[in-house]
Parts: structure tokens; C-alpha cells; sequence
């Protein structure tokens, strides 16, 4: 069925929003002293076992939708209000007009 299922909405909701859990659980097995390559299975093996429990943990379906649906929708609304209020960049130095000129021969 489409849209029920947390653990996706949850990881949906971390990566649109920026916060990636890959870079958690790096760090993690980077303190435990775990070589690179536990990165590329640990996730996996993680989200399968959580999305495996789902139904154990939230057993009723309507409910499970409930918190999918609000969780991708939040986390489109608070990308959108992040985006807007995040200051605009400043132009690069050469594309602004009342910057002086550089000073030396010009270059080629």
C-alpha cells in the first residue's frame, strides 16, 4: 500500500531535510574503530530490521499511515520554510559594480 510505511517517511524526511543518518552512523563506527565497509551494511541491515518491527510497533494501519503521511509532508513544509528563510548568497566580488578594480597589469 502506498504511503504507510514510518521507517521510509522517516528516512524520506531525514535525507530531503539535509540530515543524513549515514554520517551518524559513520562517525559511530569511526569511534568504535569499525572498518569502512561495516558504512555499507549497517544501514541496511538497520532499516530492513525497523521496517520488518514496523507493524509490531504500530499495529494498527490507519494509524501508520497517519504518521507517514505527516512525516513526509513535514518534512517538505520545514524544507520549504528552511529555503525560504536561509539568507540569499552574497554576489562574487568581481559581479558587483561598486567594487574596486583590482590593482596590476590585467591578466590574460
Amino acid at each position: 500500500m502506498l504511503g504507510r510505511s514510518v521507517v521510509f517517511a522517516a528516512v524520506f524526511a531525514l535525507t530531503l531535510m539535509g540530515l543524513a543518518v549515514v554520517s551518524w552512523v559513520r562517525y559511530a563506527l569511526g569511534w568504535i574503530g569499525l572498518p569502512w565497509w561495516v558504512l555499507l551494511i549497517v544501514p541496511g541491515i538497520a532499516l530492513g530490521w525497523a521496517a520488518k518491527r514496523e507493524e509490531q510497533w504500530i499495529p494498527d494501519p490507519a494509524v501508520r499511515t497517519t504518521w507517514a503521511r505527516g512525516l513526509a509532508l513535514g518534512a517538505i513544509v520545514a524544507s520549504l520554510v528552511m529555503a525560504w528563510l536561509t539568507p540569499a548568497a552574497p554576489p562574487p566580488e568581481e559581479a558587483r559594480p561598486d567594487s574596486p578594480r583590482p590593482h596590476g597589469p590585467p591578466g590574460r
